[in-house]
């Protein structure tokens, strides 16, 4: 089984996380996952950000699971601590569901 991978979406060279999620994918897929998503009428806000912003935007390496409760409880961490640090994070809320078993949730 692949580890759980929790990562956060940025612009390139900032320092503000603006999302935080996982996957148990490369992170170099997971963030084409998040581009691949189409755009119309429902966009949420990450997704407008993200098309907005698609050539600056990165996906950097938070930390490391192995089980999925581990990975929620350590992504509600880092939540946590963006939100503390004042980052525009677009996560909705600490304790959300914990993303489908190929971590492609948004």
């Amino acid at each position: 089984m692949n580890p759980y991978t929790i990562y956060g979406l940025r612009l390139i060279g900032d320092k503000e996380v603006r999302y935080v999620g996982q996957t148990r994918h490369h992170l170099d897929t997971r963030l084409a996952g998040h581009f691949g998503r189409r755009r119309g009428v429902t966009d949420s806000p990450l997704q407008v950000w993200l098309h907005e912003n698609r050539p600056q935007v990165e996906c950097v390496k938070l930390g490391f699971a192995d089980q999925p409760d581990e990975a929620r409880a350590i992504e509600n961490v880092f939540i946590a601590l963006c939100g503390r640090l004042d980052h525009r994070l677009f996560n909705r809320k600490i304790g959300r569901p914990a993303a489908n078993p190929e971590g492609m949730a948004a």
